[in-house]
């Protein structure tokens, strides 16, 4: 995954982290994956059954998954109201790289 930020959130960035996680979106819980990361861009980000937070329980090949990627301003993994994020839908095993662009804050 190509994780990209866009040109008008660039002065909300500063030294916050960058989480990039995995959702199963019919399946409301935690993240299925999940890494912290410096928020740099552009960056190439994999995510695998390594990442998993529980673990047991990971994405499949075929899965139909959200991918969301935020910069948490506080520095907590818990989303906040004016975080930066994007997500993009994602075929594991199909789509190949694909980009994500962080485009949007949380409400």
């Amino acid at each position: 995954m190509n994780v990209t930020l866009a040109p008008s959130l660039a002065a909300a960035v500063g030294v916050s982290p960058l989480f990039v996680f995995v959702r199963d979106p019919a399946h409301p819980g935690p993240p299925l994956a999940v890494k912290r990361l410096e928020s740099r861009f552009p960056q190439v980000v994999s995510l695998a059954a390594s990442d998993a937070m529980i673990p047991g329980r990971a994405f499949a090949p075929g899965q139909s998954v959200q991918v969301v990627a935020r910069i948490a301003r506080s520095g907590n993994p818990v989303g906040a109201s004016g975080d930066p994020l994007g997500e993009v839908t994602y075929q594991v095993g199909r789509d190949g790289l694909v980009s994500l662009v962080i485009d949007h804050l949380m409400p």
